[in-house]
């Protein structure tokens, strides 16, 4: 953001703690981790995300994520997108510009707990074999 500032831990690890922090909060009936966790818990669903822009242009505040909503352990993807949004930093230096970052990522977990909550209230096809 600014040269003479500095973040209290490495911006990957600290964004994907926000954003969990976040869709924790929407998503409150269940347990949401991080990567950087060192349970062992295999999920149910996982959420693979990666930024591939977040910074501050000419058109404003600019957040790009690819997003793949995956079962378990299961490479295919339930649902795969890419997220782009965009908000004006209101104010000047870098406590507005983190504000402004701070509510893309909500808003990035808005658009992710939607499409979580969409993919999995769509019918699932069999793996194999004939229906029942």
């Amino acid at each position: 953001v600014a040269g003479d500032s500095n973040w209290a831990e490495p911006l990957d690890a600290m964004i994907g703690r926000v954003l969990a922090a976040d869709l924790a909060l929407r998503l409150p009936k269940s347990q949401v981790l991080t990567d950087l966790n060192s349970l062992g818990v295999v999920p149910e669903v996982r959420i693979d995300t990666e930024i591939q822009r977040f910074e501050q242009g000419t058109e404003g505040l600019v957040l790009r994520a690819a997003v793949a909503l995956r079962r378990g352990a299961e490479t295919k993807p339930l649902k795969l997108e890419v997220i782009e949004l965009k908000d004006e930093v209101d104010g000047s230096g870098t406590e507005a510009v983190v504000s402004a970052m701070n509510g893309l990522l909500g808003d990035l977990a808005d658009r992710v707990a939607s499409s979580l909550v969409s993919a999995l209230a769509e019918p699932v096809a069999p793996l194999s074999g004939p229906a029942p």
